[in-house]
């Protein structure tokens, strides 16, 4: 729900991140022609560059040469994310920080009931006995996580939000949907 995302504070870190850092991040993203987020409503307007590219089936995946592009883009931002500069901005929140940590938590307790509800029948049942403490086992995942190096880590990493684009172009997959930007352990 908008409530779960904007305690999540999604909407004000993607329009940081294409104001802040879109335009130096070492990887091809839209570029960012308007942007502004009303902390009082929750509420945000982007205006990005269209980008040709394909969008990836989620069930087929990526061939191997373009899972060998993305690995290159994902490493390039963390790269990126170990720079002084950047690991000083303080608008991205940490994995294990309050602002991400506690809405994932609340978000948990949250969709727990309907999630074992919606599965019974479907999921094993240690899954569905697990439901009711997915929270403390969120809790517990990210601070162990986040013990880790930190850098920048786009935390929807998945090819749904890769554009890829022509061999003949220079950069050839472009990472969008940067909501989820956080700093974390590049193994995220």
């Amino acid at each position: 729900t908008r409530t779960t995302l904007n305690r999540l504070h999604i909407y004000e870190r993607e329009v940081d991140f294409y104001t802040r850092l879109g335009s130096r991040i070492p990887v091809k993203v839209p570029r960012c022609y308007f942007s502004k987020y009303n902390s009082s409503t929750g509420q945000s307007t982007l205006l990005l560059e269209f980008l040709e590219g394909a969008c990836l089936d989620e069930l087929s995946g990526p061939t191997q040469d373009q899972a060998k592009l993305a690995l290159r883009a994902a490493a390039s931002v963390h790269r990126f994310g170990r720079d002084q500069s950047v690991a000083e901005e303080s608008w991205v929140h940490r994995l294990d920080g309050p602002e991400f940590l506690d809405g994932m938590v609340q978000g948990a307790k949250e969709a727990a009931p309907l999630a074992a509800e919606r599965l019974q029948g479907l999921a094993p049942d240690w899954l569905l006995d697990a439901a009711p403490h997915a929270s403390t086992i969120i809790a517990d995942q990210l601070h162990a996580l986040a013990k880790l190096p930190n850098t920048l880590i786009h935390f929807d990493f998945r090819v749904g939000n890769m554009l890829f684009q022509p061999a003949e172009q220079s950069t050839q997959v472009a990472l969008i949907d940067w909501q989820a930007l956080l700093r974390g352990p590049g193994v995220c």
